[in-house]
């Protein structure tokens, strides 16, 4: 009888105990007046709860990655667009592999003030920078038709 009773325990705690699904490498306490907030670092595992104000992740449920990024790819909506040499000390050249029809160029500074604009109609251009002070530009492409857009950034120095 007590072998059975113990079998019949065991069964029923393992069923309704929940071990520890992860292990963490930390955590801590943050708190405020309004609320607070306890979390764990390195806990993948999560329960979501959520009702009409909101919701909340119980966990951590973003593990975190370290990687390197080697390169990237520069994608252009403008077919053939490339812009040499960035950085660059004064002049840029601006090569339009296809260019069926008019690009139309806008120079913006970094706080995105407007500075000039030129229509490009050739394959291969020349835009001057050398009057401009030293910094990050953002050049604004727009195909003539208005379809195809594309920004790139573009760092001036001596």
């Amino acid at each position: 009888m007590t072998k059975t009773t113990t079998l019949i325990f065991f069964l029923f705690a393992s069923l309704v105990a929940t071990p520890q699904a992860g292990l963490s490498a930390g955590g801590g306490n943050a708190s405020s007046a309004e609320a607070s907030v306890s979390f764990t670092i390195g806990q993948v595992d999560f329960v979501n709860a959520s009702n009409t104000n909101g919701s909340f992740n119980q966990g951590v449920q973003q593990p975190f990655e370290w990687f390197t990024i080697v390169s990237v790819a520069e994608v252009t909506s403008i077919d053939g667009l490339s812009i040499f040499p960035n950085p660059t000390c004064g002049e840029i050249f601006i090569n339009l592999n296809t260019a069926k029809e008019k690009v139309i160029v806008r120079v913006y500074d970094a706080l995105g003030k407007f500075i000039f604009s030129q229509t490009l109609s050739n394959p291969q251009n020349r835009m001057e920078l050398g009057a401009l002070a030293n910094g990050a530009y953002y050049i604004h492409f727009h195909s003539e038709n208005g379809l195809q857009n594309e920004v790139i950034k573009v760092i001036k120095t001596n």
